[in-house]
């Protein structure tokens, strides 16, 4: 997904995380990394610190044109798959 989509912020979820884990998935370009059993509260917390930073990207653009650009991106990649 990096490869074609690398302005979407990525949280990884998983059961065995560890600090090496932590580290990888950072260096690697991950948003966030939660470990299960998740907490509501935190993944609604990262889900919208990630949407505050694709709204910084956005709000970034040079013309409102280029902004509905991104945004189309973004919304495109958000579709159920």
């Amino acid at each position: 997904m990096r490869d074609h989509h690398a302005e979407i912020p990525v949280i990884v979820i998983t059961g065995y995380a560890d600090t090496d884990m932590a580290i990888q998935a950072v260096n690697e370009g991950a948003f966030a990394l939660l470990q299960k059993p998740i907490l509501s509260d935190a993944l609604n917390t990262r889900i919208d610190e990630a949407f505050a930073d694709l709204a910084v990207d956005v709000g970034e653009c040079a013309s409102v044109d280029e902004a509905l650009r991104r945004l189309a991106r973004h919304e495109a990649s958000f579709a159920p798959l």
